[in-house]
């Protein structure tokens, strides 16, 4: 009886350590389906964030363009550039360059590129946009170009090529 006792003892324990052992499997398998659902929902709104970024970015821009038309016109580039300093205070915007036809610099925030020539490829594709463009190429990493024509008196007077950081600051 007690060779009887100990064999059902035993069996009850090897019966319960494999309960227990699926009970466990169960639960990592419901954790990992509440972990992989939570990786789907954040990567979903981070997307959702980031064409809210764009959408908000390419609508400072296009106004942008047609708040400085008039300065630009007049050729008045100490009152754009205040006006471009005051865009990029405290915002994503990281850099905005006001271009002419031939890719001469006549106002910018980062006062490296005043008075310089660009005629590299992203500012060749710049002015050739005829209507608000999100640059293909990034300008760096976690960044968007914005390229916008500017028109005064229907003819076009420059070209804005305004820079955007689009990815959380750490």
């Amino acid at each position: 009886m007690k060779k009887f006792l100990v064999i059902v003892i035993v069996l009850l324990i090897v019966a319960g350590g494999i309960g227990y052992l699926v009970l466990q499997s169960r639960q990592a398998t419901e954790l990992k389906k509440v972990q992989e659902t939570a990786q789907k929902n954040l990567v979903a709104q981070q997307k959702r964030d980031q064409r809210t970024i764009i959408d908000l970015a390419q609508d400072l821009s296009r106004t942008l363009a047609v708040t400085l038309a008039d300065d630009i016109a007049r050729k008045d580039f100490t009152s754009v550039e205040g006006q471009l300093e005051s865009v990029v205070q405290g915002r994503r915007v990281a850099g905005i360059l006001v271009l002419d036809q031939d890719g001469n610099v006549l106002a910018a925030t980062d006062l490296r590129y005043h008075g310089r020539r660009m005629d590299d490829a992203a500012t060749r594709s710049a002015l050739g946009v005829t209507t608000l463009t999100v640059a293909s190429e990034p300008p760096a990493p976690g960044q968007l170009e914005i390229d916008v024509p500017v028109s005064s008196g229907g003819r076009r007077i420059a070209t804005l090529r305004v820079f955007f950081v689009v990815t959380a600051k750490a």
